[in-house]
């Protein structure tokens, strides 16, 4: 499984949510999801998806979440004076499905199927992560959900893949000119992303 070739990838939690084009992950540690724009990778043979949405809540709706550091000098000291509430909180993460693998080729489409609850999710490490974003048809399959994606998450997929190639300038114009393509009729979005792809 190519998510555990590379040492530096690590498994972070499971699928609890699942459709056709996104999952919802909870994380084992509470505050430990891969920032937003991140690439992971769920079961195997993995099924490919980009962090869009990061939420820490209550596990139990029905008790919400209270200030307690009133009398606290750090944020530090509030989780060390109520060592409970690593036990009352959760953190969850949505993932947009940009790809897949069969037979150990890397698939810039929706999978058939979506993950299934409780599939294991890994971060990608530095060899995965190059592969996949050296491929610009799994960006293209991101923009081509324009509607479930914000600017702000496909900006951060693109500087975060930018940052694992060796042709920084070359990566960001042939990104550019994908999403020209992808938004010829939405220039007002296509001006929004392309900020945040270059402050």
């Amino acid at each position: 499984m190519v998510v555990k070739e590379d040492k530096r990838a690590r498994r972070i939690g499971e699928v609890i949510e699942t459709n056709t084009y996104e999952v919802v992950a909870q994380c084992y540690e509470l505050y430990d999801s891969p920032p937003v724009g991140s690439l992971v990778a769920i079961g195997s043979p993995p099924v490919y998806a980009a962090v869009k949405l990061i939420t820490t809540e209550p596990l139990d709706p029905s008790r919400p979440i209270l200030a307690r550091g009133q009398g606290a000098t750090t944020e530090d000291q509030i989780y060390k004076d109520n060592p409970q509430i690593p036990m009352l909180l959760t953190t969850r993460f949505e993932g947009l499905l940009i790809g897949y693998q069969d037979d150990e080729v890397d698939r810039p489409y929706l999978p058939p199927l979506p993950p299934r609850v409780h599939s294991f999710v890994y971060t990608c490490g530095d060899g995965l992560i190059t592969r996949i974003t050296s491929d610009f048809t799994f960006l293209q399959l991101m923009v081509g959900q324009i509607e479930r994606v914000s600017d702000e998450v496909i900006g951060a997929f693109i500087r975060m893949a930018d940052s694992y190639q060796t042709q920084d300038e070359e990566f960001l114009m042939k990104a550019s000119r994908i999403l020209a393509q992808e938004l010829s009729g939405d220039f007002p979005r296509l001006n929004s992303i392309l900020r945040r792809v270059r402050p």
